[in-house]
């Protein structure tokens, strides 16, 4: 008498392992989705992070980019006069990645606009090959022209101009083309490098 009551459960059984496996495959389905969104959504980020203050690229010098002697620039203090010439016609100009112009520019941009103009030299596009160029320094050897590095996050990196007494021009995100100090706070603790391009 008990087979009648146990066939239903058994059957019942059957129909809800059906229903749970069911629910199991859409999970899957979901999760998969949401994985492939992730992986989407980091690939982006990453694109962007890389791009970051690099711009688009014009063109390209090699990263095995030598330092040339400018005897024009063994005189610091005219050097800096003509960068500061540069710089008060620049500041202000507001922060735009891949800008190469007064409507905006990026930092690697800046540094590359401005070697070109001044010195007639042409350095890579973006900060990541900016900073493969010319010979690395110790912080105590800067002098103006050099190039100075930072890391502004984990994939981050900027650059700048020094133009002596501890002071770097450079695009700010928020600022535009600006000056800043190496002792403060924020680029003292986010220093990476400096580079020299031209030897004296």
């Amino acid at each position: 008498m008990s087979r009648p009551k146990v066939l239903p459960a058994i059957k019942s059984y059957g129909v809800l392992g059906s229903a749970e496996r069911g629910v199991v495959s859409r999970e899957r389905n979901v999760m998969r989705a949401v994985v492939r969104y992730i992986i989407y959504v980091f690939l982006s980020l990453m694109v962007s992070i890389l791009a970051s203050c690099s711009g688009r690229v014009s063109y390209q010098q090699p990263a095995a980019y030598k330092p040339r002697p400018v005897s024009d620039l063994s005189d610091t203090m005219e050097t800096t006069r003509e960068l500061d010439r540069h710089f008060v016609k620049w500041v202000g100009t507001p922060y735009r990645d891949g800008g190469m112009d007064k409507r905006g520019i990026d930092c690697s941009g800046f540094v590359q606009q401005t070697y070109h103009t001044l010195f007639g030299i042409s350095l890579p596009r973006t900060t990541k090959n900016q900073a493969q160029s010319g010979n690395k320094i110790a912080r105590s050897e800067l002098k103006p022209t050099d190039l100075v590095f930072f890391k502004t996050g984990f994939f981050d990196k900027h650059v700048g101009i020094y133009k002596g007494n501890g002071q770097f021009m450079h695009v700010s995100t928020k600022r535009g083309v600006s000056l800043s100090h190496l002792g403060d706070v924020y680029w003292k603790d986010h220093f990476w490098q400096a580079r020299r391009i031209i030897e004296r």
